[in-house]
């Protein structure tokens, strides 16, 4: 008697399967699955994808990505977070290097309990005095990697709030554009249709009800092969400013296509296939810390997709 395990049902993505959902992918690999059972299968920790465990069965996937699914195996809950993704936690503050495809909260927490806030709170779980659920001070869009801030206690809440409601801490962010981009002051409202879909205002006419001002500043750091590295910085960001002004700007993000896809070369359309989110990384903040209120500054590199992306921008240069 062969006493090997069976083989666990798994897909590979292939071109025609780019940006589909994990929850698809398993049904993919899995005819007989309902699509109730395949969120389930991976909100319950039975899914892989390359290797790695996802929970959110809504997260698109990339073209060569492997999904492994594993029905028999025992039902796990929200993991904690990677300790290592704590980069500064100290007087109520705590900064958090968020991955992609992570909602910093979630939608739903009993469908989907997984979450940046969750995993945090599970990880901290303090007994002192004062301390509160982490409260994440801004959002950032679940496709996007890089420092998220969270308060854990009362005070911190009320004096990082303030902070950020005045506008005085910087975010910076690397982002990787389409296009030869310059640098500048990017200064266009955002307004939000009766769709609830954001658009750049373009002054003309009668301004929108629900119009909003935004600045975005932008820096040169790298001119590659029908791109440009860029370093974006903003004091109040609104959901999707950088996506929305930079295409404006017809210097559309790299992975991003709600607002505009350009016209490429073959061997920046190749590197365009792979991308699975917008190349956007928040990779700087700068605040006043709440107990002593000294201005701290926190840091995280870019994830290796965002890296690997720019080094095969450069190598395309180099070739052509």
């Amino acid at each position: 008697m062969n006493g090997s395990a069976a083989p666990r049902p798994h897909k590979r993505l292939g071109e025609g399967d780019h940006g589909k959902t994990l929850a698809a992918m398993v049904r993919a690999a899995c005819p007989e699955v309902s699509w109730a059972k395949a969120r389930e299968l991976c909100r319950t920790g039975r899914v892989r994808v390359d290797g790695e465990t996802v929970f959110d069965g809504a997260q698109r996937l990339a073209t060569g990505s492997t999904v492994e699914v594993d029905q028999t195996a025992p039902r796990r809950a929200c993991p904690v977070l990677d300790p290592t993704r704590i980069v500064f936690n100290d007087g109520g503050l705590v900064v958090v290097d968020k991955p992609a495809g992570l909602d910093v909260v979630s939608a739903d927490a009993r469908t989907q309990p997984d979450s940046l806030t969750n995993r945090l709170a599970l990880t901290l779980r303090s007994p002192r005095a004062g301390a509160t659920e982490p409260f994440p001070l801004y959002h950032l869009d679940k496709a996007l990697t890089g420092l998220v801030a969270f308060a854990t206690d009362r005070q911190a809440r009320r004096t990082l709030a303030r902070q950020f409601r005045e506008q005085t801490p910087v975010r910076r962010f690397s982002v990787l554009v389409w296009g030869q981009a310059t640098a500048g002051r990017i200064d266009r409202p955002l307004h939000t249709d009766s769709s609830g879909r954001l658009h750049v205002w373009r002054g003309e006419g009668q301004p929108p009800r629900q119009v909003r001002s935004a600045t975005t500043f932008v820096r040169v750091e790298a001119t590659l092969n029908g791109a440009t590295l860029l370093v974006c910085e903003s004091h109040g960001l609104r959901r999707d400013q950088l996506q929305l002004h930079l295409a404006f700007a017809g210097t559309p993000v790299v992975g991003e296509r709600r607002y505009g896809v350009p016209a490429l070369e073959p061997a920046q359309a190749q590197i365009a296939a792979q991308q699975s989110r917008p190349m956007i990384h928040a990779a700087f903040l700068a605040l006043s810390h709440p107990r002593h209120n000294r201005l701290i500054h926190v840091t995280a590199p870019p994830p290796p997709t965002f890296t690997s992306t720019v080094a095969a921008l450069r190598n395309a240069e180099r070739r052509s």
